[in-house]
Protein backbone atom coordinates (compact mmCIF):
# COMPACT_ATOMS: atom_id res chain seq x y z
CA UNK A 1 0.00 0.00 0.00
CA UNK A 2 1.42 3.18 -0.93
CA UNK A 3 -0.53 6.59 -0.67
CA UNK A 4 -0.60 9.32 -3.85
CA UNK A 5 -1.35 12.83 -3.98
CA UNK A 6 -2.63 12.88 -7.53
CA UNK A 7 -2.40 16.64 -8.65
CA UNK A 8 -6.17 16.98 -10.26
CA UNK A 9 -7.89 16.07 -7.18
CA UNK A 10 -5.74 17.72 -5.13
CA UNK A 11 -6.36 20.99 -7.00
CA UNK A 12 -9.78 20.11 -6.64
CA UNK A 13 -9.49 19.47 -2.92
CA UNK A 14 -6.55 22.48 -2.15
CA UNK A 15 -8.66 24.59 0.16
CA UNK A 16 -9.45 21.58 2.02
CA UNK A 17 -5.89 20.35 1.81
CA UNK A 18 -4.60 23.64 2.89
CA UNK A 19 -6.72 24.30 5.80
CA UNK A 20 -6.09 20.63 7.64
CA UNK A 21 -2.04 21.30 6.65
CA UNK A 22 -2.58 24.57 8.55
CA UNK A 23 -4.39 22.76 11.57
CA UNK A 24 -1.80 19.68 11.66
CA UNK A 25 1.05 22.75 11.50
CA UNK A 26 -0.74 24.31 14.98
CA UNK A 27 -0.97 21.70 16.46
CA UNK A 28 2.41 20.00 15.87
CA UNK A 29 4.07 23.10 16.82
CA UNK A 30 2.28 23.41 20.10
CA UNK A 31 3.68 20.08 21.19
CA UNK A 32 6.52 20.90 20.47
CA UNK A 33 6.40 23.77 22.11
CA UNK A 34 5.31 21.45 25.50
CA UNK A 35 8.37 19.46 24.67
CA UNK A 36 10.90 22.40 24.33
CA UNK A 37 9.08 25.07 26.52
CA UNK A 38 8.60 28.26 23.93
CA UNK A 39 8.69 28.93 20.09
CA UNK A 40 12.68 29.58 19.86
CA UNK A 41 13.92 26.52 22.52
CA UNK A 42 11.68 24.51 20.27
CA UNK A 43 12.66 25.83 16.87
CA UNK A 44 16.59 25.48 18.05
CA UNK A 45 16.26 22.20 19.25
CA UNK A 46 14.92 20.95 16.12
CA UNK A 47 17.19 21.94 14.00
CA UNK A 48 19.33 20.71 16.64
CA UNK A 49 17.97 17.59 16.35
CA UNK A 50 17.68 17.41 12.69
CA UNK A 51 21.16 18.09 11.65
CA UNK A 52 22.80 15.34 13.95
CA UNK A 53 20.41 12.84 13.19
CA UNK A 54 18.69 13.19 10.06
CA UNK A 55 21.14 10.68 8.48
CA UNK A 56 19.90 8.17 10.50
CA UNK A 57 16.36 8.26 8.44
CA UNK A 58 18.78 7.19 5.39
CA UNK A 59 20.44 4.57 6.93
CA UNK A 60 20.23 1.09 8.59
CA UNK A 61 19.55 1.44 12.10
CA UNK A 62 20.20 -1.38 14.77
CA UNK A 63 16.90 -2.35 16.15
CA UNK A 64 17.59 -1.33 19.95
CA UNK A 65 18.54 2.14 19.04
CA UNK A 66 14.73 2.90 16.98
CA UNK A 67 13.20 3.71 20.29
CA UNK A 68 13.49 6.99 22.19
CA UNK A 69 14.38 4.66 25.27
CA UNK A 70 17.74 4.19 24.35
CA UNK A 71 20.62 7.16 24.32
CA UNK A 72 21.55 7.40 20.77
CA UNK A 73 25.48 6.56 20.90
CA UNK A 74 27.38 10.12 20.04
CA UNK A 75 29.42 8.16 17.18
CA UNK A 76 26.32 7.51 15.06
CA UNK A 77 25.31 10.99 15.14
CA UNK A 78 26.67 13.82 13.05
CA UNK A 79 27.88 17.18 14.55
CA UNK A 80 26.03 20.30 15.31
CA UNK A 81 26.82 23.94 15.53
CA UNK A 82 25.60 27.63 16.22
CA UNK A 83 26.13 28.33 12.12
CA UNK A 84 24.32 25.11 10.95
CA UNK A 85 21.52 26.34 13.81
CA UNK A 86 21.30 29.47 12.03
CA UNK A 87 20.74 28.54 8.37
CA UNK A 88 18.29 26.26 9.22
CA UNK A 89 16.51 28.25 11.42
CA UNK A 90 17.14 31.53 9.55
CA UNK A 91 18.16 33.17 12.82
CA UNK A 92 20.87 35.18 12.50
CA UNK A 93 24.28 33.31 13.53
CA UNK A 94 24.80 36.06 16.54
CA UNK A 95 21.03 35.60 17.58
CA UNK A 96 21.29 31.94 17.48
CA UNK A 97 24.57 32.06 19.53
CA UNK A 98 22.92 33.95 21.87
CA UNK A 99 19.70 31.78 22.07
CA UNK A 100 21.76 28.65 21.95
CA UNK A 101 23.74 30.04 25.24
CA UNK A 102 20.27 30.69 27.15
CA UNK A 103 19.53 26.97 26.46
CA UNK A 104 22.74 26.06 27.65
CA UNK A 105 22.12 27.49 30.43
CA UNK A 106 18.22 25.81 31.22
CA UNK A 107 20.18 22.43 30.69
CA UNK A 108 17.96 22.12 27.23
CA UNK A 109 21.37 21.94 25.18
CA UNK A 110 25.03 21.00 25.71
CA UNK A 111 28.16 22.31 24.27
CA UNK A 112 31.30 20.17 23.69
CA UNK A 113 33.87 21.61 21.48
CA UNK A 114 32.29 23.33 18.72
CA UNK A 115 29.17 21.16 18.95
CA UNK A 116 25.43 21.66 20.65
CA UNK A 117 23.30 18.74 21.38
CA UNK A 118 20.63 18.00 23.37
CA UNK A 119 20.94 17.63 27.04
CA UNK A 120 21.79 13.64 27.60
CA UNK A 121 18.58 11.99 28.74
CA UNK A 122 16.56 14.17 26.98
CA UNK A 123 15.25 11.84 24.98
CA UNK A 124 14.51 9.37 27.68
CA UNK A 125 11.99 11.17 29.54
CA UNK A 126 8.23 10.13 29.33
CA UNK A 127 7.39 13.73 28.32
CA UNK A 128 9.31 13.30 24.56
CA UNK A 129 7.55 9.84 24.38
CA UNK A 130 4.25 11.07 25.05
CA UNK A 131 4.86 13.91 22.22
CA UNK A 132 5.96 11.62 19.92
CA UNK A 133 2.41 9.49 20.58
CA UNK A 134 0.59 12.92 20.28
CA UNK A 135 2.07 14.04 17.23
CA UNK A 136 1.33 10.78 15.33
CA UNK A 137 -2.13 10.50 16.44
CA UNK A 138 -2.22 14.35 14.64
CA UNK A 139 -0.63 12.61 11.31
CA UNK A 140 -2.82 9.67 11.43
CA UNK A 141 -6.04 12.45 12.01
CA UNK A 142 -4.44 14.40 9.17
CA UNK A 143 -4.09 11.80 6.58
CA UNK A 144 -7.80 10.71 7.63
CA UNK A 145 -9.13 13.67 6.64
CA UNK A 146 -7.28 13.99 3.47
CA UNK A 147 -8.03 11.00 2.53
CA UNK A 148 -11.72 11.70 3.04
CA UNK A 149 -11.62 14.75 1.54
CA UNK A 150 -9.86 13.20 -1.58
CA UNK A 151 -6.63 15.07 -1.18
CA UNK A 152 -4.50 11.53 -0.99
CA UNK A 153 -5.40 8.47 -2.06
CA UNK A 154 -4.23 4.92 -1.14
CA UNK A 155 -3.20 2.67 -3.85
CA UNK A 156 -2.47 -1.12 -3.83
Amino acid sequence: MRLSTPAQQVGSKSRLAGIRLAVLTLRLRETWQRLFGDDDAALIALAVIVTVSDRLLRAEVDPELQSLDRPMPLDQLSTCNISSIANATGLNRETARRKVQQLVKTGLLVKKGGGVSLAPGFTQQTLAWEVVQAQLDEVRRAVNDLIRAGAIKIEP
